[in-house]
Order: C-alpha cells, then sequence, then structure tokens
C-alpha cells in the first residue's frame, strides 16, 4: 500500500470515529453499575446506579437496601440549554415511607446577571423555597436580592455595594417573617496611608456604629 493509500485510509478511520463520538453524543451516554456486600451476622447491602448522560442533560437513579430492611431510592433529572441556563429535579424515598423533593433553576441575562431558585417539599406537605437574583450593574456597583418561604413565613434580604476611587461600601437589609428590620452598613476608605473601617447596625429598637483606623 502506498502512502497516499495509507492517508486516506488513516483519515477514513479517523472520520468514522468522530461521527461514532458524536451519535453516541446525541444518544446520551448510560453508565450502570450494582453492587452487593454481604457481612457478618446478616449484614450487607445492596446497591444500585444508573447514570444517562446527553447533550447537557443527566438523569440518574440509585437505590440502596441493607439486609435489615433499611435504605432509600432517589431520582434525579437535570435539562440545560445553553446561554438560558439549567433546571434540575430531585426526589428521595426511603424504605420507611417518608419522602422529599427538589427543585432547581439557575439561569442568567448574558449581562453579568444570576437568577436561582429553589424548592424543597417534605412528606407532610410543607415547602421551604429560596429565590435570588444577583446583579452587576455595569459602573463599579452590584446588588443582590434573596427570599426564603418556610410554610408561608418569608424572610428576605438585599443587598448593594460598589466601589469608588479611595473607597469601598455594601449596604445588607433584612427582613424577618414578622417584618422585622436590621440594616448593616460597611465601609473602607484608604487614603495618606490610613484605611478607615466604619459599619453602623440598625435594628428595631436599637443602632450601633463602630469604626477603626489603620495607619
Amino acid at each position: 500500500m502506498n502512502i497516499s493509500l495509507r492517508i486516506a485510509g488513516i483519515a477514513l478511520v479517523a472520520g468514522l470515529s468522530i461521527a461514532a463520538v458524536d451519535a453516541a453524543s446525541a444518544a446520551g451516554l448510560t453508565r450502570q453499575n450494582s453492587s452487593s456486600v454481604s457481612g457478618s451476622a446478616g449484614r450487607g447491602f445492596d446497591r444500585s446506579n444508573s447514570v444517562t448522560r446527553g447533550n447537557g442533560d443527566m438523569s440518574s437513579s440509585r437505590s440502596l437496601e441493607t439486609n435489615s430492611g433499611r435504605g432509600y431510592s432517589a431520582e434525579k433529572d437535570r435539562d440545560c440549554t445553553q446561554g438560558t441556563g439549567c433546571s434540575s429535579t430531585k426526589s428521595v424515598t426511603t424504605n420507611s415511607g417518608n419522602s422529599w423533593s427538589k427543585e432547581s433553576s439557575v439561569s442568567g441575562d448574558g449581562e453579568g446577571g444570576v437568577s436561582r431558585s429553589t424548592t424543597v417539599t417534605g412528606s407532610n406537605g410543607g415547602t421551604a423555597s429560596t429565590s435570588g437574583s444577583t446583579s452587576a450593574n455595569g459602573n463599579g456597583t452590584w446588588s443582590r436580592e434573596r427570599s426564603t418561604t418556610v410554610n408561608d413565613n418569608t424572610a428576605s434580604t438585599t443587598a448593594s455595594g460598589g466601589c469608588t476611587e479611595g473607597s469601598c461600601g455594601r449596604e445588607v437589609t433584612k427582613t424577618g417573617p414578622q417584618g422585622n428590620t436590621v440594616s448593616k452598613e460597611k465601609s473602607t476608605n484608604w487614603g495618606d496611608g490610613s484605611v478607615t473601617h466604619e459599619s453602623t447596625t440598625t435594628g428595631p429598637n436599637h443602632s450601633a456604629s463602630r469604626w477603626i483606623t489603620v495607619e
């Protein structure tokens, strides 16, 4: 076989290999494993795990059961879209009948802003959810919002900050389920060979300030 035919053959094999990988990626790759362990006095467990991935998505299932009957099963799915974000769901059920589920998502606006949300639901129907967003305002400042709700009781946090020449500062305000608010302002200023840290905390019934200068 001459050199040109040999090169053509290598190129053909390479092309077929790339095509096979692309086809496998499009169809998704699945990995499965299971194990069983036996110990003294009847101790041991059976375990299984399965994961499928492809095109940015993932689904998995796993289970564990001991010889005494304890254990759990779990399912998880995640979907991701380029330029949009990801969302996922997870559910867990124990052999005793308890269960909980979790839904979460994260997305970006393409300009440095990120939004996240999570909701957890328990066996008794109780829920806990958290949502928030962070924005880079493009002028050296940033802002963040977050709220958490547990069984209809909501607490929230807002924060903002930024830096200019010679100083940086931030402000955080927390509001509890009963409407009580606590805010804290912090700043750092430097110049003339010294650095000054200042903070002020204000609550429903009090206010406190402190500062320190390092030279």
